[in-house]
């Protein structure tokens, strides 16, 4: 006569392989739900990284002294602004790692709204965007371009070259 733990032995033998195979199945959907992910979790973490780096300067940007007389930024103040957005300084040192990898200063845009036209007057906002660039993550290229955009007032004083 057999008993239970005899029956249930055999019956659990004879699964074993059952138990393998199912894993193997599922193995590729767990792999691909947690790879999608910890992609999205990247993109989100360098996108966060990516707008913070722009308020912060445009922030800068809408305080810092204006030394032009058109809409279009010297190129001290136009370094200054993409630095800050980049680096995180506006003064970064040699071999200084971007905040996202691979932003470049070429990726930030600066443009200028003025107060009065044909007349010397103070900007009146500061808008920063990055445009052209590409995020490499794990599993693929996303490309952002014109996004993030933030705008500030400016409040920082006009301060024109002398002649």
């Amino acid at each position: 006569m057999q008993t239970k733990k005899t029956i249930s032995a055999r019956r659990s033998r004879s699964q074993g392989g059952s138990v393998i195979v199912e894993f193997a199945l599922s193995f590729f959907l767990i792999f691909w739900t947690f790879s999608g992910l910890f992609e999205f979790g990247y993109v989100y973490y360098a996108y966060n990284n990516i707008v913070n780096a722009v308020r912060n300067g445009a922030r800068y940007a809408s305080n810092l002294p204006y030394s032009s007389t058109t809409t279009t930024p010297d190129s001290t103040y136009s370094t200054n602004v993409t630095n800050m957005v980049v680096y995180g300084t506006a003064s970064p040192a040699n071999g200084a790692q971007p905040v996202v990898s691979g932003l470049a200063t070429s990726n930030v845009s600066i443009t200028m709204t003025s107060g009065g036209t044909g007349t010397l007057s103070a900007p009146t906002a500061v808008t920063l965007s990055v445009t052209g660039f590409s995020l490499n993550a794990v599993f693929g290229t996303i490309s952002i371009s014109s996004f993030p955009k933030i705008t500030f007032p400016y409040t920082g004083i006009l301060t024109p070259p002398s002649s």
